[in-house]
C-alpha cells in the first residue's frame, strides 16, 4: 500500500528481516523495476547478517541496471562490508560512481553558507554527500581506513575526484584523503 517511497521503506525493513530471501529476489527482479526497490533491498540486506559475497552479487546486479541508478545503495552496502576481503570488482563499482556518475551539483550549499557560518555546520560537505560522486568519495575513504593497502586501487579515482567540477564533491574527497 502506498507509492514507491512508502513501499521502498517497507521493502527495506523486510529485507533486513530476511536478507537471503531478498538478495535472491533482487537478482531476479526485471531491470525495469523501479530503482528505489533495488536501493531499498540493498539498504536492508547491507544492515543484516548476510555473507559479503551475496551482497556483492546483488550490488553487481544493481550496477548492471540501465542508467546505473543505484549508486547510493551500492556504495552504502559496500561500505558496510569495508572490513571484509571484498573482491576487486566491488572496488571498481565504487570507483565508477566516484568518477563517472553524471548527477549535477546544483550548488545548493551556496544559499545555506551564510546561515551555516553562524551555526558551525558544513553545508558544502553535506551537499557533497548527497551527490553520488561525493558519497562514493566518502566510501573510498572508509574502505581505505579499513585497509590501507587499498590506496593503490583507489588512487586514480581520488586524483580524478580532486579535479571534480563540484566544490562539494572535492570537499568530500578531502575527507577521504584524510584516511591515507
Amino acid at each position: 500500500v502506498g507509492g514507491v517511497f512508502s513501499i521502498s521503506s517497507q521493502l527495506a525493513e523486510q529485507a533486513r528481516l530476511n536478507p537471503q530471501r531478498f538478495a535472491t529476489i533482487a537478482q531476479r527482479l526485471p531491470d525495469d523495476t523501479p530503482p528505489e526497490y533495488f536501493e531499498a533491498i540493498l539498504r536492508g540486506i547491507a544492515d543484516a547478517p548476510i555473507e559479503y559475497e551475496e551482497l556483492v552479487r546483488v550490488c553487481q546486479k544493481c550496477h548492471s541496471l540501465p542508467g546505473r541508478p543505484c549508486g547510493y545503495g551500492i556504495c552504502y552496502a559496500l561500505a558496510k562490508r569495508a572490513e571484509s576481503s571484498l573482491p576487486e570488482d566491488a572496488f571498481h563499482m565504487v570507483t565508477w560512481y566516484a568518477t563517472k556518475d553524471q548527477q549535477v551539483d546544483t550548488e545548493s550549499w551556496r544559499t545555506q553558507l551564510d546561515e551555516s557560518l553562524d551555526h558551525h555546520t558544513d553545508p558544502i560537505t553535506a551537499t557533497g554527500k548527497e551527490l553520488v560522486r561525493g558519497n562514493a568519495a566518502e566510501v573510498i575513504g572508509y574502505l581505505i581506513a579499513h585497509d590501507p593497502d587499498r590506496v593503490a586501487v583507489f588512487l586514480p579515482a581520488l586524483e580524478h575526484l580532486a579535479e571534480d567540477p563540484s566544490i562539494a564533491v572535492r570537499a568530500c574527497t578531502v575527507l577521504a584523503l584524510q584516511n591515507i
